[in-house]
């Protein structure tokens, strides 16, 4: 299924993911996603993340949830029954339908998720590996 608008915004409420990969972290996330539910989260911290929308997630999910990396462009919303990919970082610019242009598509075939799985989780470990490089320095 594609979403586009304002649709995407109630897809990726539907959805309730617990895996997200975005290169943009806007102020009004916990508009979108529950903080309860959040496994971790992948942001890249240098493309315009809003600094007080980070610590807010911090606040929330703690820093053990939260992983950082700068050459992320990916916009990824996992649960365990669907993911939601496309163009939509989380923020209301993304996922409101009136500033920009965004589309996303569904995925919920188990083959696929499992793909997308697999490249979050490799993610994840690959970040965690090297931050605990530059923590030994």
């Amino acid at each position: 299924m594609i979403f586009f608008g304002k649709n995407i915004a109630q897809s990726i409420k539907n959805t309730n993911p617990n895996k997200i990969a975005v290169a943009y972290l806007g102020i009004e996330w916990k508009k979108y996603i529950d903080p309860k539910i959040i496994n971790f989260i992948i942001i890249s911290p240098t493309l315009g993340s809003n600094p007080k929308a980070i610590e807010e997630m911090v606040t929330k999910i703690g820093w053990d949830k939260i992983y950082f990396n700068e050459s992320l462009h990916a916009k990824i919303y996992k649960s365990s029954t669907q993911a939601i990919i496309g163009s939509a970082n989380l923020s209301t610019n993304g996922l409101s339908g009136n500033n920009l242009i965004e589309c996303c598509v569904s995925i919920t075939k188990d083959s696929e998720l499992q793909g997308i799985d697999l490249f979050l989780e490799e993610l994840k470990t690959w970040l965690s590996e090297v931050e605990k490089i530059f923590r030994r320095k």
